[in-house]
């Protein structure tokens, strides 16, 4: 699993995935990851490059999006209608994280 981080003009920051997110990606970015969530007010994570998606890799999506919440800050997520996507939806974590099929759509939302 890789993890990218671009800095967007407008403050916030997106994590580009790639790779699959198993046990052994989720591990390999939980840490760089979550301290993202912690100092940026606006964290996009786009998992358009992510070809798998396991049960650790939601946990870590979703730890995330607690840390945010708890810094008064955000976390969307990009994932384009892929097998990916499914197993999100399925999970219920577009319940809890929204959405967002393109970095475009997420982006404006933060406005």
């Amino acid at each position: 699993m890789e993890l990218k981080v671009e800095e967007h003009t407008d403050g916030a920051t997106i994590a580009v995935l790639r790779g699959r997110f198993d046990t052994t990606g989720a591990i390999a970015i939980e840490l760089p990851f979550n301290a993202l969530a912690s100092e940026r007010p606006a964290l996009v994570a786009d998992l358009s490059d992510v070809n798998f998606m396991s049960s650790y890799g939601i946990r870590v999506l979703l730890r995330a999006a607690k840390i945010a919440k708890s810094k008064n800050a955000r976390l969307l997520i990009v994932c384009p209608d892929t097998a990916v996507c499914k197993v999100l939806q399925t999970a219920g974590t577009s319940d809890l994280i929204p959405v967002y099929p393109t970095i475009a759509a997420a982006m404006a939302v933060l406005g």
